[in-house]
């Protein structure tokens, strides 16, 4: 991504104290901890991740930063074969100890009946929506019981089962089963 982290240099602040440790620990500034360098890329399976979780711990409580025009300096631009260093799926799989699970599982039908649901209003950010439909509605799966006006962040709500509304409150749209 052109970031100036390298996790390896991080690795071997461990070598090292005093000032040379802190001008090292920079390298980890950007880390955005997603942990790739320890699943994926280090071949040695060390974990450079909370190396550099260390290491800004200790930027932290030293107030240490690398100054503007460093940066400026440490930014490169995309490398030109990001497209093709994304990480293989079996390879994360396996690192993390998933391989066993990946496999097709077949889908049960366990014939389980909703009889009522209730639909919230406010479970997303933003303002709450308020409803469309009035109790006693018969109301679709899928049709939308629920807006948030144009000039507010929210989401609207759709109805989840066929069936009637018998309630509407603050906290959602209950609806009855057909």
């Amino acid at each position: 991504m052109g970031y100036p982290i390298e996790p390896h240099r991080v690795m071997r602040s461990l070598l090292m104290t005093g000032e040379a440790k802190e001008r090292v620990s920079l390298w980890a500034q950007y880390c955005c901890e997603c942990n790739i360098c320890s699943y994926i890329a280090s071949p040695e399976i060390l974990d450079p991740k909370n190396i550099c979780v260390d290491a800004k711990q200790l930027m932290r409580e030293k107030n240490l930063s690398r100054s503007p025009a460093e940066l400026e300096t440490l930014f490169r631009d995309l490398h030109p074969a990001r497209a093709g260093r994304e990480i293989p799926i079996t390879k994360l799989y396996q690192r993390l100890g998933l391989t066993p699970y990946d496999r097709h599982a077949e889908f049960v039908k366990n014939g389980f009946q909703i009889n009522e649901v209730i639909i919230p209003l406010d479970s997303h950010v933003g303002a709450p929506a308020k409803a469309v439909v009035k109790e006693g509605e018969r109301v679709s799966k899928g049709q939308k019981i629920a807006a948030v006006d144009d000039s507010a962040l929210g989401c609207p709500a759709h109805a989840s089962i066929d069936g009637t509304v018998v309630k509407i409150d603050e906290k959602g749209i209950k609806i009855k089963a057909d």
